[in-house]
């Protein structure tokens, strides 16, 4: 049986990466304490993850809904294990608490995630990880691609017509604090404007100032999408440009 803590940890970390970046301060701060009790090996390190979950509100449905994924994933393991009968543990193996760590200090656990994968994925079938580990890594992968696909989900919706977030939170079935952060996150990125910003700012979304960029997304303002979430969306449209990625 896996222990509690260690699902714990591994589902907090898998709904931090899910979060669009950049993540509030406050919850940035909860994260780097949680990294460095971990990093110090403090005792009841697991037991600062409630705190964290509860220090941004969009957290919790991410954390619960991927704690419930773990469970059955672990359960899986554990039956196939029993199964085929459970082999010495290799000490020289990847360890899932190595992976996740790595991702805790740095201060984009999405990016670090991605690059992470990538490193692993070089290494093809010369990869060795404990069985825990490959769990997790699978679980990353799955997180990583589900950000992304609600992200693409809210440009498509966009491009068919203008909608605010009240709107793009029944289109998208997610909680509201989830697709604001989405929606802002793609705002800051010049992917979505107001549908009252012009064409030329339509067009030409760079020209947009950090001031604009920056501010927060009324919940009743009407959105659209950009040139570049067009072309997002749309890659083949620019010849050689490669599938994009968001964030």
């Amino acid at each position: 049986m896996v222990p509690s803590d260690t699902i714990a940890l591994q589902a907090v970390v898998l709904a931090l990466i899910q979060l669009p970046p950049p993540l509030p301060e406050n919850l940035q701060q909860q994260q780097h304490l949680l990294s460095q009790a971990w990093t110090a090996e403090q005792p009841g390190v697991a037991d600062r993850v409630p705190a964290l979950v509860r220090s941004h509100a969009g957290l919790t449905n991410l954390y619960l809904a991927e704690h419930e994924r773990l469970e059955q994933q672990y359960d899986t393991q554990s039956r196939a294990r029993a199964l085929m009968g459970a082999g010495a543990a290799d000490s020289t193996a990847i360890t899932w608490d190595a992976i996740a760590r790595s991702i805790l200090q740095s201060d984009d656990c999405r990016a670090a995630a991605e690059a992470l994968l990538q490193r692993l994925k070089a290494q093809g079938n010369s990869l060795h990880a404990s069985g825990d580990a490959l769990v997790f890594i699978s679980a990353l992968q799955r997180a990583i691609a589900i950000s992304h696909a609600q992200a693409i989900a809210l440009l498509k919706a966009l491009e068919q017509q203008a909608l605010t977030i009240r709107h793009l939170v029944h289109q998208l079935d997610l909680p509201q604090e989830h697709v604001q952060a989405i929606a802002q996150a793609l705002w800051q990125a010049g992917y979505i404007d107001s549908s009252t910003g012009g064409v030329l700012y339509n067009i030409f979304p760079m020209l947009r100032g950090e001031q604009h960029r920056a501010a927060a997304i009324d919940l009743d303002t009407y959105l659209t999408i950009t040139s570049k979430g067009h072309f997002c969306l749309h890659p083949a449209l620019i010849v050689g440009r490669r599938q994009e990625r968001i964030w």
